[in-house]
């Protein structure tokens, strides 16, 4: 029997079996994948959709002003000293992200399509706007067709969103041959050579595959050529994982039984059950989360709770134009949870024992709010402080 279940190894389900662990309970996190991914190697909580915060705490006051039925909103009590707290604390679990203090103004980083976004830190190795306005000469690496793309036409995007003038190195071939491209010995060489020199930069946006593409120095560079999608950050949080006695089982979940009106034990494609006295969903949407995209509905197990892809009229929550082929519906829906982040099982009842935190969430748009691992590991931490 453990204290505690965790069902999901993403950002959410790594933060709250940290923090759970810390404070003494006996974990478990079941996962089958382990998403790590960083589109854009920021730390992202939140900007409100169609403002132009330039400091945390004009966005904060904006959540809390203007759209108080975001769930943010609501699991803080409209308290923003709890996302300070967990700011703190999730500094000190990840100190490979450089995170913005009170008092200071949000940085502009270079997004996953280019373009300049705001946000609450990231990953030490990724550059801002103003690294690529220092050196003469700044080069782009695109393949040559992107999703039907040409990569001139992507390059003017760039340009026209960064106000940056790119010298464009075009590499043959489709997205999966410019990926396969930079594994390349001879390219791995060619690209880190130029790196160290002053007057050159490089970008290799990572076109929504999780790729970190803004870097500093060559030394920084080579952990993105040896796994594109940022997984080898897998094994520097599995090495914590374990040393906080946290028991890591690589399968996957295929039900979640509930007993007596509570949730009872996790059984797993292998045949394991790992009993609990609470269990904590953390999957996400998306990357063989929780989210069938064809359907737009929760999937397998988690069909037994509640869903709800009803936006409510304060949250605001703006699809990207970027994909249009995907619908609203697909980023509100998620497991309904209480101002205790408890799950409902039915409309007025919730569970005691199992809760929810991450992108599975429903009414979670990180599109249009600009929230991903940062918001994630922030309602895995406030989850922890509910339930210590």
């Amino acid at each position: 029997m453990k204290d505690v279940v965790i069902i999901g190894g993403g950002p959410a389900g790594i933060t709250a079996s940290l923090l759970f662990s810390r404070n003494g309970k006996k974990v478990s996190l079941i996962t089958d994948r382990w998403t790590i991914l960083f589109s854009s190697g920021c730390f992202d909580i939140l900007i409100p959709p169609d403002e132009n915060p330039s400091t945390p705490e004009e966005a904060i006051s904006s959540l809390f002003r203007n759209h108080p039925h975001h769930v943010l909103a609501r699991i803080t009590g409209g308290k923003e000293e709890v996302i300070w707290e967990g700011m703190e604390i999730l500094s000190s679990i990840y100190p490979f992200f450089v995170l913005v203090k009170k008092g200071e103004k949000f940085s502009n980083y270079l997004s996953d399509m280019g373009n300049t976004k705001k946000s609450w830190g990231s990953l030490k190795w990724v550059a801002t706007k103003e690294y690529f306005e220092n050196p003469r000469e700044k080069i782009l690496v695109l393949p040559s067709n992107f999703l039907g793309i040409k990569a001139k036409f992507f390059a003017e995007v760039i340009k026209t969103c960064t106000g940056l003038n790119f010298q464009l190195f075009e590499i043959k071939g489709s997205l999966e041959s410019y990926y396969e491209s930079l594994k390349n010995p001879e390219l791995k060489t060619s690209i880190i050579s130029s790196i160290g020199e002053e007057e050159k930069s490089f970008l290799l946006p990572p076109l929504f595959c999780g790729d970190y593409g803004k870097l500093k120095s060559a030394k920084e560079l080579l952990p993105t050529f040896e796994s594109l999608n940022g997984l080898w950050l897998k094994e520097f949080l599995v090495e914590i994982l374990r040393k906080n006695a946290v028991e890591i089982i690589e399968e996957k979940v295929v039900d979640l039984e509930i007993k007596n009106g509570k949730g009872h034990k996790v059984i797993t494609d292998k045949g394991r059950e790992v009993e609990g006295d609470v269990f904590i969903i953390s999957t996400g949407k998306f990357l063989g989360g929780g989210m069938k995209f064809s359907e737009e509905k929760i999937k397998d197990w988690m069909g037994k709770f509640l869903t709800t892809s009803e936006t409510s009229k304060d949250h605001s929550a703006l699809l990207s134009n970027f994909i249009p082929a995907h619908s609203q519906r697909i980023f509100s829906i998620g497991l309904k949870i209480d101002e205790n982040m408890r799950v409902y099982r039915d409309e007025g009842k919730r569970m005691d024992n199992i809760f929810a935190c991450g992108m599975i969430i429903s009414n979670v748009d990180p599109f249009a709010w600009s929230m991903g691992f940062g918001f994630s590991a922030l309602t895995a931490y406030i989850l922890s402080k509910k339930l210590s």
